[in-house]
């Protein structure tokens, strides 16, 4: 196939350097659009065809159409990505559409030239005629797809390999696979697949490389120079050939990168997952759950292509050898997902809500009640003036029937008018659940994966922090032989450049995920009502005071508004950051009565009453009351603003009406009766139109707390030994660790217990643990093991009872690390549980601090039987005979290693 592909690129680059000979512009895309196809379907199927010089060749214009999308189809896309439940309905119009277009054309022969043919349907037609004809006329003689296709038709040998079904054979008993030989429909699949897939792929790479060379030439010069390599003088390469591209290393590391930095994927692959699978450190993810992969993040993610900047073009980061799911250049590609889904913020797979409950579709519905809502007040707002005609006429000409009518259809209009409003504050107040509910659930799996929690609790850091507080160290660990006793054989050390850590902060992320979503939900809620349905009330109100007042009306308006709206926008401005910073201080001064809660009892030992009287008094009213007195100043002056601007606006309905009675003389001829009538009509149009226009003015209030909610910073702070071995921040790493996280365990100083039941707290933190009475005896034999029977007293002797009060309120901190304990024994000793087995290494962060060296030896003791690689941290010697070697850090930077047992 080489030559053949050698004509096409000859045609190519003939065609552009007669353009580039003339100084005229082109479309480079096109030119490989065209390119493209003009290859596939010679080399592919032996098709003849002057494609990239006839623009309007029928296999170039049906292959393009296949990939074509019209405007409706992508906003039909787009209502798919918002609304997910749609996707298989608007799949089944299509499908439905497609079957209706083709019997149209079949049995209705005019519809032919009104109707176009499907674009697949004709390419697998034309992929059957090639078919025939190479059958018919037995081209065996070509070496292209179409033919190696067309003789494993025919192919009569045994192919050891073939996944084909088993026979026994006459003279053997050996199974034989019998060969399962390929369709003429298959090959006809195939052809159109074939032209799928190299299509838009290869011509788009083909552009973001063209665009990669001229805007990097270095690399382009560098490149140039790899390739000449290949063809001097003294090498036996003339043209290239597949074994040659093979050979060069550079290109293709040129290609990957190109295609890291542009992937030809989509940049959100959505797939639905057919069976349940585990993710580690999420859970099952069950069968039918929506998940999508976020290509760019991917591809730009520092942690998967660092240490080089992933925005810049550096081929050379492909030297290395990387996670092969890092890199999805195309879609068929994907063979990992992820459960996040930015677009639609998809609820959390443990809960499912029916389509008529999507968000969505309550915005659809907050709508059309918005709709009637504004043609009743319309209705409304003409009732004076059909009372003012009615009350007014003479005693001969008044009408009782014609009066109980119009205050019956009052009423209906009132109680239609207050139906409505109440089912808008309704909606809303069912739109605010609904987004909260899924911005909560959202965030809590984002929060709770990765030890997010962690990283966000920890690694605040205040804007005074200095960028160099503390140096990064690269750790390498090595295990013994798997016969010996597992020990660490050393641990290496080397100082790295320092961290540079944010001037960002990240403040009280529990008071984000829940009073500010919470705030932020209610206020969108609130306000959505007035803005689906704004901009139609403005647009016909506009119109009515146009038809009353001539144009001077609505432009006067939409005049005042805006400048309004201007001055208001200033002091929106000023006092949303006020309210930021308020929110802030808020979130610590609760934290620092959380801390007292917490430490209350330490507190009371060190007699700390009047230094933490002293400590929360001078933050109340040195940091929070100025506060507190700034935002009142800055909302009077807001308030003033908008009230200004709200009765400002009453006055100009009536100078408008002033302007058309007087000085334009508009309602010069009509008579007084129906004088009052214009003018009930005319005042309540412009007023209405006016108000309107404040109601959006209005907005500034809650304006202000939306954007005090959705100004987020984000910081980093410091790190430790035990932190940095157990993955929990991330460091410059020179080598690697030489073990799996899921056979890791670590017991941390501080232990973790809430006021859940006893069999909950030791189960911590496995959620599929399910209750057995082996399990339960198990337990109840390792407290009396470990001298903690008597915390049964707290739970009444039940292990699923919850106690009245957290058990780190109930125990003592010796207490708590014995139990922290038995939580890894049991960890160790389920049967049932695969990541007993794999453990291998056990992080011990000072856990005897709080018991006596006679518990602390029935510890290690019986990790050390258990044959476990073991890295403490403690300050006591006694540690010294558990352990094969020592590494003492100093704070200058420097640390000593040492062989204790030598």
């Amino acid at each position: 196939m080489s030559p053949l592909i050698h004509r096409s690129i000859e045609i190519l680059m003939k065609k552009m350097s007669d353009r580039c000979a003339r100084g005229e512009p082109f479309d480079i895309y096109a030119y490989f659009k065209r390119f493209t196809m003009d290859t596939i379907w010679s080399c592919g199927f032996g098709l003849d065809t002057d494609m990239q010089n006839n623009v309007s060749d029928p296999y170039l214009f049906n292959s393009q159409q296949v990939f074509a999308r019209n405007k409706i189809r992508r906003i039909i896309l787009v209502l798919t990505i918002l609304i997910t439940e749609l996707r298989k309905v608007w799949r089944s119009i299509f499908q439905s559409l497609g079957i209706v277009r083709y019997w149209l054309r079949r049995y209705i022969p005019v519809t032919q030239r009104l109707i176009n043919e499907n674009p697949a349907t004709w390419i697998v037609k034309q992929a059957n005629g090639m078919i025939e004809k190479r059958q018919h006329f037995g081209h065996t003689d070509r070496t292209d797809l179409l033919q190696l296709m067309l003789d494993s038709m025919s192919e009569e040998d045994l192919i050891q390999d073939s996944p084909a079904s088993f026979a026994k054979s006459r003279d053997s008993e050996a199974e034989v696979p019998l060969v399962r030989k390929i369709t003429k429909s298959e090959i006809s699949a195939n052809i159109f697949l074939f032209m799928i897939a190299g299509y838009e792929t290869t011509s788009t790479a083909l552009s973001y490389i063209t665009y990669v060379l001229a805007t990097h030439p270095e690399e382009q010069q560098k490149l140039q120079e790899h390739i000449d390599a290949y063809f001097e003088p003294e090498t036996e390469h003339t043209m290239p050939t597949y074994e040659t591209v093979s050979e060069m290393d550079y290109l293709d590391m040129f290609i990957r990168e190109t295609l890291r930095m542009f992937p030809i994927a989509p940049t959100a692959i959505t797939r639905q997952s057919t069976d349940d699978f585990p993710i580690e450190g999420i859970g099952v993810v069950p069968a039918g759950t929506l998940i999508t992969v976020d290509v760019y993040n991917l591809h730009y993610n520092p942690n998967l292509w660092g240490p080089l900047d992933p925005h810049e073009f550096h081929p050379e980061r492909f030297a290395t050898k990387r996670h092969p799911m890092a890199w999805i250049p195309f879609i068929h590609l994907l063979h990992v997902f992820l459960p996040l889904s930015r677009l639609s913020l998809n609820v959390h797979h443990h809960y499912r809500e029916q389509w008529y409950s999507h968000p969505l579709i309550i915005l659809l519905l907050i709508f059309f009640n918005e709709g009637a809502l504004q043609y009743i007040i319309y209705l409304v707002g003409l009732l004076p003036s059909a009372f003012y005609i009615e009350l007014r006429k003479p005693s001969n000409q008044r009408d009782y029937s014609v009066f109980v009518w119009l205050v019956l259809r009052s009423f209906a209009y009132v109680i239609l008018n207050a139906l409505l409003k109440s089912l808008s504050i309704f909606l809303s107040s069912l739109l605010y659940v609904k987004w909260r509910m899924r911005l909560v659930l959202y965030l809590h799996s984002f929060y709770f994966t990765q030890q997010r929690y962690y990283h966000l609790l920890n690694m605040t850091q205040q804007k005074q922090t200095r960028e160099n507080d503390y140096q990064n160290h690269s750790i390498q660990t090595k295990d013994t032989d798997d016969h010996q006793q597992k020990s660490v054989d050393h641990i290496i050390t080397t100082s790295s450049s320092p961290v540079v850590t944010s001037n960002l902060l990240i403040d009280n992320p529990d008071q984000r995920i829940t009073q500010d979503v919470d705030s932020l939900c209610r206020s969108l809620s609130s306000i959505i009502p007035l803005l689906v349905i704004s901009p139609f009330t403005i647009a016909y109100y506009a119109y009515r005071t146009w038809q009353i007042t001539g144009y001077y009306g609505p432009l006067a308006i939409t005049i005042y508004f805006l400048l309004w709206t201007a001055i208001n926008k200033i002091f929106i401005s000023i006092v949303s950051r006020t309210i930021f910073q308020q929110n802030t201080s808020e979130g610590s001064f609760r934290f620092l009565h959380a801390q007292i809660r917490t430490h209350n009892e330490t507190i009371a030992f060190y007699h700390g009453d009047a230094f933490e009287h002293k400590r929360f008094d001078n933050y109340l009213l040195k940091t929070l009351v100025p506060l507190l007195y700034r935002r009142t100043w800055q909302e009077f002056l807001l308030n003033l603003s908008t009230n200004l601007y709200d009765y400002i606006g009453s006055i100009i309905s009536y100078l408008l009406l002033a302007l058309a009675i007087f000085v334009f003389h508009f309602y010069d001829h009509v008579s007084t009766d129906d004088l009052v009538q214009i003018i009930s009509q005319t005042s309540f149009i412009t007023g209405y139109l006016i108000y309107r226009f404040n109601l959006l003015n209005d907005l500034t209030e809650k304006l202000t707390v939306i954007a005090a909610n959705t100004h987020r910073d984000s910081g980093v702070g410091k790190t430790s030994l035990f932190r940095v071995l157990h993955s929990l921040w991330p460091v410059n790493i020179h080598g690697s660790f030489s073990y799996h996280l899921a056979n890791a365990y670590l017991l941390p100083q501080r232990p973790y217990f809430t006021n859940l039941a006893l069999y909950d707290e030791l189960s911590y933190p496995d959620v599929h643990t399910l209750p057995s009475g082996e399990r339960q005896q198990q337990i109840v034999h390792l407290l009396d093991e470990w001298n903690l029977t008597h915390i049964l007293d707290c739970v009444e002797s039940n292990l699923f009872t919850c106690p009245k009060y957290a058990w780190q309120d109930l125990l003592s901190p010796g207490e708590l690390q014995r139990l922290s304990f038995i939580r890894l024994l049991l960890r160790l000793s389920s049967p049932n549980d695969p990541r007993s087995s794999r453990l291998t290494l056990i992080f011990l962060d000072e856990i005897t601090s709080s018991l006596d060296v006679n518990m602390e030896m029935k510890m290690y003791n019986y990790l050390v039987k258990q044959n476990l690689t073991l890295i403490s941290i403690g300050h006591r010697d006694t540690l010294r005979q558990y352990h094969q070697y020592e590494l003492k850090l100093h704070s200058n930077g420097e640390y000593i290693l040492e062989n204790i047992q030598s």
